[in-house]
């Protein structure tokens, strides 16, 4: 982002977060208000315009994808943040804490991005995400961090099949470890405590 254009940035940050977070409930920001999360994007995009940004020579950005499979009624969709000119995949992250390993979890998301480019015409060449550590009582400054990531397309496709298979037979398997596992996100709970026992948390 180019200093005369880095204004107009952080205002449309401004005033999209403000139209997002209206829709969010208030109870989500019951350890900090609103405004303080919103100064704290506006500091991480000042933080990425300085620190990454100059880095990276983009070829796509915010690129939706779709990829269908033959001989099977699901696919996959989803939005790359970026594919710069070396066609390198890069996947953005926010934290409030400082950042050591990169979460499995996330490792299996750009392999799945690492399918929908791949798919979708565009050669890969390598994937990192690059985190972006917000201010907090354990961190004084932002900071970022970049992680390079081994994309293993096979075990994304072979988890993408076996998910498949389950939910056709009508198989689901409850993530009681998942963060989304909880009575708030998720509208199934009391059928998954009364199939599977245990209990959901609220």
């Amino acid at each position: 982002v180019s200093q005369s254009r880095y204004p107009a940035v952080k205002d449309l940050f401004h005033d999209t977060a403000v139209k997002q977070f209206a829709e969010v409930d208030s109870s989500d920001f019951v350890t900090e208000p609103v405004g303080k999360w919103i100064d704290s994007g506006i500091e991480l995009i000042e933080k990425y315009r300085t620190d990454v940004a100059p880095k990276v020579q983009p070829d796509k950005i915010e690129q939706k994808l779709e990829v269908k499979f033959k001989g099977i009624d699901y696919g996959i969709t989803g939005t790359v943040d970026l594919i710069d000119k070396f066609g390198t995949i890069i996947d953005h992250k926010t934290s409030s804490k400082d950042v050591t390993k990169v979460n499995p979890d996330y490792q299996r998301q750009v392999s799945a991005y690492h399918v929908l480019a791949q798919a979708n015409n565009n050669k890969v060449r390598g994937a990192r995400i690059d985190y972006l550590i917000r201010r907090s009582k354990d961190n004084f400054v932002p900071r970022t961090r970049h992680f390079n990531v081994h994309t293993d397309v096979k075990e994304f496709l072979t988890t993408l099949q076996n998910v498949g298979d389950a939910i056709t037979k009508g198989v689901f398997i409850q993530r009681r470890d998942s963060p989304l596992c909880t009575k708030r996100y998720c509208q199934f709970w009391e059928v998954c405590e009364k199939k599977y026992g245990g209990t959901v948390k609220p």
